[in-house]
C-alpha cells in the first residue's frame, strides 16, 4: 500500500445513508462534499452489510472509495481492494439457521458468490425488505453446502433474533424487518478496526441509519445518524442529520470539514 491518508477516516453505510432508497442514487450534494474530503487526503470508505459483489448493484460503486468493509465486518478490503480479512459461515451454522427459520416460518436469504438465494416462502415482510434491492428479487433454491458469506433472516419488526444468536451468531438488526446474521465477534466496528490498523489511522467518523450501524457509531470520534433512519440508533450519535432527501448528509459533511480546517 503506497497511499497515505490523514489520521481520520470516514466510514459510510450504503443503504439509507449514502443511497436514497426512494431514488436508488447518492444525492449529488453528498457526492460533492465527499469529494472535498478525499481531495484533502481523508480516506472515505464504504461500510455495509452487503457483500463486495452486491454493493456493485448500488449507485455507491459508481464513485471511487478508499476501502470497503462488507458483510457487517466479515469482509475487509484495503485501498486497492486487496482482501485484508474474510470470514465464511460454517456449514453447521448455516444448517442451524435454516432449521430454526423453517420452524419459525422466517424466509432466509443466503449471501453467496453472485448474489442472494431464497430459502422458504416469500411473504409481505420479504417484499418490504426487497424495496432496498430493486430488480434483484432472490431466486428460490436449496442449501447444498455452497459457500455462504452470511444469512439474512426476514422476521417481524421488533423480533429480537435470540433464537438464532444461541448458535454463536451476531444479529445485526435493521430498521427494516430483517437482520443480517454473521459470526459472533463480527461487526462493522470489528472491520473498521482492522482497516484502521492497516492504514495506520487512529480515529474515524461514522455515518449510518440503522441498528446494524450501532457498534460502528459507538466507536467513532464523531458519530452521525441519518434523521430519516431508525430512531433507536440516535442515542449512539453525536449528530442527527436532516433526512437523506433533504441534503442532511451533505450539510453535515460540509460543517464537519469546516470544523476540521479550523483546528
Amino acid at each position: 500500500m503506497e497511499k497515505h491518508f490523514k489520521n481520520t477516516v470516514l466510514f459510510f453505510d450504503i443503504d439509507g445513508t449514502l443511497v436514497n432508497p426512494k431514488t436508488g442514487k447518492i444525492p449529488e450534494s453528498a457526492v460533492k462534499e465527499i469529494a472535498k474530503w478525499r481531495k484533502e487526503g481523508y480516506a472515505c470508505c464504504l461500510c455495509t452489510g452487503r457483500t463486495y459483489d452486491t454493493a456493485k448493484w448500488t449507485d455507491a460503486t459508481n464513485y471511487e472509495w478508499d476501502g470497503f468493509i462488507g458483510i457487517n465486518g466479515a469482509d475487509v478490503r484495503g485501498p486497492d481492494a486487496e482482501i485484508l480479512y474474510q470470514k465464511i459461515m460454517p456449514e453447521e451454522t448455516v444448517l442451524n439457521i435454516l432449521q430454526t427459520a423453517e420452524k419459525l416460518h422466517h424466509p432466509v436469504m443466503l449471501l453467496e458468490d453472485g448474489g442472494y438465494s431464497l430459502i422458504g416462502k416469500p411473504n409481505g415482510n420479504l417484499s418490504k425488505v426487497m424495496t432496498l434491492f430493486p430488480g434483484r428479487y432472490p431466486i428460490g433454491t436449496e442449501y447444498h453446502g455452497q459457500k455462504i458469506y452470511y444469512a439474512m433472516v426476514v422476521a417481524d419488526t421488533g423480533y429480537d433474533y435470540s433464537d438464532y444468536e444461541k448458535f454463536g451468531i451476531h444479529a445485526a438488526k435493521s430498521y427494516y424487518p430483517y437482520a443480517d446474521l454473521v459470526m459472533e465477534g463480527t461487526s462493522k466496528a470489528f472491520g473498521i478496526d482492522l482497516f484502521m490498523k492497516y492504514i495506520g489511522a487512529s480515529q474515524y467518523y461514522a455515518f449510518g441509519d440503522s441498528l446494524n450501524d450501532y457498534e460502528m457509531l459507538s466507536g467513532a470520534k464523531i458519530a452521525v445518524a441519518m434523521g430519516s433512519g431508525d430512531p433507536k440508533l440516535f442515542p449512539a450519535a453525536d449528530i442527527v442529520t436532516g433526512p437523506i432527501d433533504k441534503d442532511g448528509l451533505a450539510e453535515t459533511l460540509k460543517s464537519l470539514l469546516e470544523n476540521e480546517n479550523r483546528h
